[in-house]
């Protein structure tokens, strides 16, 4: 088994350079039952510190860091808030900014002495409308710290206590941001793989992820999943010239995803780490959420 496990780390690590969607700041795969984490203790409360890290178009370093607070209500349902921040560099420069609030609910029911069935409701909050400039230029969405969208987040998950099936849904409510990027204004930079963005109104998401859990030792579980995300119709942004909004051709269809993870308890305290690469990826992402690697430690604290 640790022969294999260093096998699937080497290739996550180092395979071939691709481009993905960065799920984990469009937000669905990472609430609630839809982010494949394994059950911690039976605490009533849970804060978190998640930091998501990757590389993004033109190597353009994203950070984001998320706080989060788990609230057992009553047996069998949690309730989960979410605030995240982020901070990106590039070619462009060095810019930062609140990211978005996310309110969710877990509702789980056991299904016999192995199976369960967890249903995850929840609504993303913009706390920025993707507006952020430097040097008065509004730059591209890779550099945003949220999509400026209000959205519906909805998600269902099977699992026992090896694998892991999770399906989910995010449908935004508010179809376009206040992203005002326009390529032609950089006029000393290459700005050729930011595709255009200006009040970008952006599709709704469909995913499926399947996940299986291993003991290793005592306190430690590693987890390996494979996540797919079909961003359903073509994106759209408004064309300055004409002043119409144009589909972004490229934009829909399908990612997928190799995720790996490693999780380990101490006393009331859980350590986590989270990485992934791309394998199937669409042919433009406009909204910013482009990553050719993702890395994402977390500690938690459970009382």
């Amino acid at each position: 088994m640790i022969k294999k496990l260093a096998f699937l780390i080497i290739l996550i690590l180092t395979g071939k350079t691709t481009f993905s969607q960065g799920c984990s700041d469009a937000g669905f795969c990472s609430v609630g039952s839809l982010k494949h984490k394994p059950d911690s203790d039976s605490s009533n409360n849970t804060i978190s510190v998640i930091v998501n890290n990757g590389v993004g178009d033109d190597n353009v370093f994203v950070s984001t860091w998320y706080l989060q607070y788990d609230r057992l209500i009553r047996k069998n349902f949690v309730f989960q808030a979410k605030i995240n921040g982020n901070y990106a560099s590039g070619n462009l420069g060095s810019v930062s900014g609140p990211g978005d609030l996310l309110l969710d609910v877990v509702a789980t029911k056991k299904l016999n002495n192995s199976w369960k069935l967890s249903g995850t409701f929840g609504i993303k909050i913009p706390l920025s409308n993707s507006d952020i400039e430097i040097n008065n230029l509004p730059l591209p969405m890779q550099y945003q710290s949220s999509l400026g969208t209000f959205d519906a987040i909805a998600g269902v998950t099977l699992s026992n206590n090896k694998w892991v099936v999770s399906t989910g849904y995010q449908q935004p409510l508010t179809t376009n941001n206040d992203n005002k990027y326009d390529r032609l204004k950089f006029t000393n930079f290459n700005t050729d793989s930011y595709p255009p963005s200006y009040q970008l109104k952006r599709s709704s998401d469909v995913l499926l992820k399947v996940g299986y859990n291993i003991s290793a030792i005592k306190n430690l579980t590693i987890s390996t999943s494979i996540l797919s995300i079909y961003h359903l119709k073509r994106d759209q942004f408004l064309n300055t010239t004409n002043n119409k909004y144009e589909t972004i051709v490229g934009s829909e269809g399908l990612t997928v995803n190799a995720l790996l993870g490693i999780w380990y308890k101490k006393n009331k305290f859980s350590f986590g780490l989270i990485t992934g690469r791309p394998f199937v990826v669409r042919d433009n992402r406009p909204d910013g959420l482009t990553r050719s690697i993702i890395v994402s430690p977390e500690i938690a604290f459970n009382f």
